[in-house]
């Protein structure tokens, strides 16, 4: 789920990423 940082999982650094490329 999408709603807090979840910069402690592989996934958090995947989704900050992708949603920098998103915009």
């Amino acid at each position: 789920g999408a709603g807090h940082s979840p910069q402690r999982t592989d996934f958090g650094r995947f989704w900050t990423l992708l949603r920098g490329i998103l915009g």
